[in-house]
């Protein structure tokens, strides 16, 4: 059997979420055992959420925002980072306001914005990450179970019906009190 320091036998990747980890499970025995890269970023208190936005949900970001990860009630989203990508087809969107990641749909708990106006109103696509507002935030509900929210400020975008989409990454915590 190679060593694992043998690259040609066993090489080097950018492990993926769903990629296996093989570790020594003291607790059985020195059992060898295998666990997915999620696993450890959930041991590690870090998860990672990607969902993709089709063009029907970018049109109702306003009116009906989308719910990206909802919290158990004692539990408490602490979204850490967000990065967006727009994939344009053949005709663009036109968001009128910013576009926020939300907990819960007040105001006052926008965890990330971006200048939607002037990133994803062209005919080109886009990648970006958020910004932190500069005011403070709360949850919505003090016993927790807040939902974290994509949604448009302002008013609905407008746009193709079934052109484009968006594809989000956000990296986030669960705090249980």
């Amino acid at each position: 059997m190679a060593k694992i320091e043998n690259t040609t036998a066993y090489p080097n990747i950018i492990p993926t979420a769903n990629d296996y980890l093989l570790l020594t499970d003291v607790n059985d025995n020195n059992a060898t055992k295998t666990s997915k890269v999620t696993d450890f970023q959930k041991f590690f208190g870090v998860s990672t959420l990607e969902a993709t936005i089709p063009a029907s949900e970018v049109l109702g970001l306003f009116s009906n925002p989308k719910v990206l990860l909802t919290a158990s009630a004692g539990e408490y989203i602490q979204p850490l980072n967000a990065v967006i990508k727009y994939v344009y087809k053949t005709g663009a969107f036109t968001f009128a306001n910013q576009l926020h990641i939300a907990l819960g749909t007040s105001a006052a708990n926008v965890r990330f914005s971006i200048p939607a106006s002037s990133l994803f109103n062209g005919i080109q696509n886009v990648t970006a990450w958020f910004l932190e507002p500069a005011s403070a935030y709360e949850y919505a509900n003090p016993a927790g179970g807040d939902s974290l929210l994509l949604k448009a400020g302002g008013l609905d975008p407008t746009g193709p019906t079934a052109e484009g989409h968006f594809v989000i990454n956000i990296q986030y915590r669960i705090i249980k009190f």
